[in-house]
C-alpha cells in the first residue's frame, strides 16, 4: 500500500477529515520525506522536534534515526491515530498542543512538514531557538522571502532576521501533488543553520522591535516610517524630528536597507549616541566606541591627503580620520579590532557619503589586509597607556591599553608596517610620553625611516606627540 492510500484509509478509519483552519496538508510521498530526513544529517546522538506531526509517517522515520524524536500536534482527532500508530516507537514524546505554547523539551534538530497556516511564526520561534539545523518544508514563496534580495518585492522582516540568525539553503522543490489533500501551491525544502551574527546589534529588543515598525511601512522613507517608533520611546517634538533628520538612512525608502543597516539604525537608537562635529563633517560616536580626544585631534589638525592616494586608517575609532582623509583619497581602508567600532566607522562613512571610498574591516593590527596591499600613507592611533588589557571590561576602555609597558601594539607596527607601506610612503603615528618617545623614534630610524615630530600637545598626566616617520 502507497503512502496516499494509507492516508486516506487512516482519515476514513478514525472519521477524520483534513482541517484547512489548521493547514492540514499530509505529505504522501516517501521519497520525500526520506530526503528530509536525509538532509538533517541525523545521529542517534540527536533529539529532533517534528511539527505538525499528521499521522506519523515523518515520525516512525525519524525516530529510526535519532535518540529521540519531539513529535508536537495540535489537532486532537490526529493525536487520537498518533497514539494508535506511534505505540510501538518508544524514544518519540507525543506532545499535544500549540508549538507556541506548549512546554517543549530541549532539542537540538528540526525536521518537519509543518501546516502552512504556521509557517511565519514558526520561524521566527525556531530562530529564537537557535536549533544545530531545521530541515522544513515550506510554501515556496516564504521560502523565497527568506532569501529575498533587497529591495524586491519578497523583501521582509523574516528576510532580516533569518539572515542576521542564520544560514538558509532553498533546496528541492516539491510540487503540490506529494501532499493530500492538494495544496493551491508548490512548496520548497529549505534548510537552516545557525550562524555568528554577520554584524554586531547592541540591543536585540530594540533590533527587532525597530524592523516591526518599519516593515508596516516599507515603501516609505526611513525618516517618516520610523516616527511613530521613535514616539513609543517617548520622544516628542522638536527633540523627536531632530533625531529622525540625523539618522542614517534616513532619506532612503525602507526596502532599500540593507539587513546590516537596520542594525546601524537600531544601535544608535538603543545607545542613545552621541554626535560630534569636525571639518564640516557630523560623526556619530557609539557609547561602546573610543571617544575621539587630544591624541584624534592632533593626528586630525596635521592631516594632509594628496588626491589619489591610498590611506589606511589603523584603530579606526569611530571613523573620524578615514572620513576626512576620504575627502581626497583614492581609497581609505579602517581597520579596528572592536566590531562596534567598525560599525561606528561605517556609519560615519554612510552619514557623510564616502562609502565608496572607505573600505572597513574587523581585526587586530594588519591581519585584515592581504598581503599585497600597500599605502601611501598609514595613520594609527595605538593604545599606548601602559595597562593590561585584562583588566579593562569595555571595548572604549581597551582602547587606551598598550600592555604593561604601553609598547605591545606600538612595537609590533613598526616590525609589520614596512610590509605595507609604498617606497616614498608615509606614517603618521601619536605616541605618548608614558611610553617612550625616543625609544619609538630610534625603532622608526633602524627600521629605515626618516623620523621628525610634527605636532605635540600637553595633557594632563601626559605629552603626546604626532610622529611622521617617510620611508
Amino acid at each position: 500500500m502507497d503512502l496516499l492510500q494509507r492516508t486516506k484509509r487512516l482519515l476514513r478509519r478514525h472519521n477524520v477529515h483534513p482541517r484547512k483552519r489548521f493547514g492540514q496538508n499530509f505529505s504522501v510521498e516517501t521519497a520525500l520525506l526520506q530526503e528530509l530526513v536525509s538532509y538533517a544529517s541525523l545521529s542517534k546522538d540527536d533529539v529532533a522536534l517534528e511539527v505538525g506531526a499528521g499521522l506519523g509517517s515523518l515520525t516512525k522515520l525519524l525516530s529510526l534515526k535519532c535518540k529521540r524524536v519531539l513529535a508536537v500536534e495540535v489537532d486532537a482527532g490526529l493525536i487520537r491515530i498518533l497514539r494508535e500508530e506511534l505505540k510501538d516507537f518508544n524514544n518519540v514524546v507525543l506532545i499535544e498542543g500549540d508549538i507556541m505554547t506548549a512546554s517543549i523539551p530541549s532539542f537540538n534538530k528540526v525536521v518537519s512538514t509543518p501546516p502552512y497556516s504556521i509557517s511565519s511564526p514558526l520561524l521566527f520561534w525556531l530562530l529564537e531557538k537557535n536549533p544545530e539545523c531545521a530541515v522544513l518544508t515550506l510554501q515556496e514563496e516564504l521560502a523565497d522571502r527568506l532569501v529575498a534580495p533587497v529591495g524586491s518585492r519578497d523583501y521582509s522582516r523574516l528576510t532580516v532576521i533569518t539572515y542576521y540568525h542564520a544560514e538558509v539553503e532553498v533546496l528541492d522543490q516539491v510540487p503540490r501533488e506529494m501532499f493530500y489533500p492538494k495544496p493551491d501551491v508548490d512548496s520548497r525544502i529549505t534548510r537552516l543553520k545557525p550562524r555568528k551574527h554577520p554584524f554586531p546589534v547592541t540591543d536585540e529588543t530594540v533590533f527587532f522591535d525597530l524592523m516591526r515598525t518599519l516593515f508596516t511601512q516599507k515603501n516609505k522613507k526611513t525618516r517618516n516610517a520610523i516616527i511613530p517608533f521613535l514616539q513609543k520611546r517617548g520622544m516628542k517634538g522638536k527633540e523627536l524630528k531632530q533625531l529622525a533628520d540625523s539618522l542614517p538612512f534616513h532619506d532612503r525608502r525602507v526596502r532599500r536597507l540593507a539587513p546590516e543597516d537596520f542594525g546601524l539604525l537600531a544601535n544608535e537608537i538603543a545607545q542613545n549616541n552621541e554626535k560630534i562635529f569636525f571639518g564640516g563633517f557630523t560623526f556619530v560616536v557609539l557609547n561602546i566606541v573610543y571617544r575621539p580626544a587630544e591624541d584624534t585631534y592632533l593626528v586630525a589638525d596635521n592631516l594632509t591627503v594628496e588626491s589619489g592616494e591610498t590611506v589606511l586608517d589603523m584603530g579606526a575609532g569611530c571613523g573620524i580620520l578615514g572620513v576626512l582623509a576620504a575627502k581626497k583619497a583614492r581609497k581609505v581602508v579602517a581597520v579596528d579590532v572592536n566590531p562596534y567600532a567598525v560599525q561606528c566607522t561605517s556609519i560615519n562613512a554612510k552619514l557623510n557619503h564616502v562609502t565608496a571610498k572607505l573600505d572597513t574591516r574587523q581585526g587586530n593590527l594588519f591581519e585584515p589586509l592581504r598581503e599585497d596591499e600597500i599605502f601611501n600613507l598609514i595613520l594609527v592611533n595605538p593604545p599606548y597607556l601602559p595597562l593590561k588589557a585584562a583588566n579593562q571590561k569595555e571595548w572604549s576602555e581597551r582602547a587606551w591599553s598598550g600592555g604593561t609597558t604601553g609598547r605591545n601594539f606600538i612595537d609590533r607596527f613598526i616590525s609589520e608596517a614596512p610590509n605595507h607601506l609604498k617606497k616614498g610612503g608615509r606614517i603618521l603615528l601619536v605616541q605618548s610620553s608614558l611610553s617612550g618617545i625616543d625609544e619609538t623614534v630610534h625603532k622608526l630610524e633602524k627600521a629605515g625611516f626618516r623620523v621628525s615630530i610634527l605636532a605635540e600637545r600637553k595633557v594632563a598626566f601626559e605629552r603626546i606627540v604626532l610622529i611622521t616617520a617617510k620611508r
